[in-house]
């Protein structure tokens, strides 16, 4: 007896792909996380002096290693508000202009399916907004300001508030140094192990030195956050969106 072949055509599986609950916090939790960073590197940059007394190579060591952690905590700021602030856009809340920026976003046809599929929910753009944007770094100034520009921060505003004008200070080139002189020594430390490419002479560092830095990023990402809640005045209470 020969043995019939089903040829019928299986119904198509839609949406099978697990779903990752993106979580998008709101400006309160975002700078929460960043400090509690920024306490985590101080408290261990206190204990340097005496691990020098101890050991003064592991204890620059150590110095080093803060530095690294506190451009990645500046960093994850970064990824963290670019969330925040373009759900908002999306919502068009009060307070939240669409940028120039945001209008030029590139979001794939495999995206805009899923928000049909998806209808009023966001889901779909805040994985995409993950998928696109957590790959990138955005330490360096020029990253720095695309983010800015994205969610409308005035980083004019950000160098004028830090580095008032005058003794030959000019805010925007100040602001720029800043970022950038940490965002180099980050990663001389982190691809060269903190050594001259020319002649790998290692390079001097000191408590001082980050304790600086410390204090730089934080005063920038305190005006920034400061910028976004006078935005979220203007609109009312603020929402959080998960």
């Amino acid at each position: 007896m020969t043995m019939r072949r089903d040829l019928s055509l299986a119904d198509r599986k839609v949406n099978t792909k697990p779903s990752k609950k993106v979580v998008v916090f709101d400006i309160d939790d975002i700078d929460r996380h960043f400090r509690e960073s920024i306490a985590l590197i101080q408290k261990q940059l206190d204990c340097v002096d005496a691990i020098t007394k101890l050991d003064a190579v592991v204890a620059e060591e150590i110095i080093r290693s803060q530095i690294v952690a506190l451009d990645s905590a500046f960093d994850f700021y970064l990824h963290e508000i670019i969330k925040f602030g373009i759900v908002e856009m999306y919502h068009q809340e009060d307070g939240f202009p669409q940028t120039k920026s945001y209008k030029k976003l590139l979001v794939p046809m495999r995206v805009l399916e899923q928000a049909v599929i998806q209808n009023d929910k966001d889901d779909w753009l805040k994985e995409w907004i993950n998928e696109a944007y957590s790959w990138k770094p955005y330490m360096s100034y020029e990253s720095f300001k695309e983010v800015c520009h994205l969610i409308d921060i005035g980083v004019g505003s950000v160098s004028a508030a830090l580095y008032p004008r005058g003794n030959g200070i000019d805010p925007m080139q100040e602001l720029k140094a800043r970022i950038d002189n940490l965002y180099n020594h980050r990663n001389r430390i982190a691809h060269q192990s903190d050594r001259e490419s020319e002649d790998a002479t290692r390079c001097t560092i000191t408590k001082e030195a980050v304790g600086d830095y410390i204090c730089n990023i934080r005063r920038i990402v305190d005006e920034m956050s400061k910028q976004i809640r006078e935005k979220q005045s203007d609109k009312g209470e603020p929402t959080s969106k998960e």
